[in-house]
């Protein structure tokens, strides 16, 4: 992703987003529903307990599809589930993600 465009960084500040290396993060336990994640290589998410290599995916969907959010439950002090398009993921509820931003238009 390059630099942000103005739009984004006043889409970001809105949301109260962090913005790390150009890529917009959110918490888990402030996800909402219709929120674009990029989950490739995300250590709860995407993670294998193998020793396999790293560039393969537990989850290969993640590595070509974003994840879509359908639903946030705090299931948990320390553990938020998030269902989305791709499958259900459970999360330590400050995890930061990468959101996507939606496409204006």
């Amino acid at each position: 992703m390059g630099k942000l465009t103005r739009a984004e960084e006043a889409y970001a500040a809105a949301r109260n987003l962090i913005v790390y290396d150009e890529t917009p993060l959110v918490k888990v336990q402030d996800l909402k529903v219709g929120d674009f994640l990029d989950l490739a290589g995300d250590d709860y998410a995407d993670c294998d307990s193998s020793d396999s290599p790293p560039e393969k995916h537990a989850e290969p969907n993640l590595e070509f599809f974003y994840a879509v959010v359908e639903e946030v439950l705090k299931e948990t002090p320390t553990c938020t589930l998030v269902v989305t398009s791709e499958g259900s993921f459970g999360f330590p509820p400050d995890h930061l993600v990468k959101k996507h931003f939606e496409e204006e238009g």
